[in-house]
């Protein structure tokens, strides 16, 4: 631990909701297993959205993003209410198709 530096402890999201407007959250191991969402998972993006609170989603997943929004929907999440999800493979499609376009 660094001179100055301090951690906290926290029991959940509860915790952290009110302190910030947006959330920056990782999908694979903490929102769901890949099939299934994790106990609590759903109900705290609900929450969340609800108190108005805006949440990206980020993923190292090969999925383009419409792959992975419709998979979350199937899992109890509601993808309408998430303001994005990037994964590496919607970066990595959308850096071949800009390569493309500039070719000559």
């Amino acid at each position: 631990s660094g001179a100055g530096s301090s951690s906290e402890l926290h029991q959940g999201m509860k915790d952290l909701a009110d302190k910030y407007d947006a959330f920056l959250v990782d999908q694979w191991g903490v929102m769901h297993d890949g099939t299934n969402a994790y106990e609590g998972a759903v109900e705290c993006m609900k929450e969340l959205t609800a108190m108005g609170k805006k949440v990206v989603l980020l993923s190292n997943s090969s999925r383009r993003r419409g792959n992975s929004m419709a998979k979350l929907d199937t899992m109890g999440f509601e993808s309408k209410a998430i303001i994005d999800l990037v994964t590496s493979g919607e970066v990595g499609w959308q850096g071949f198709t800009a390569e493309k376009k500039q070719a000559p």
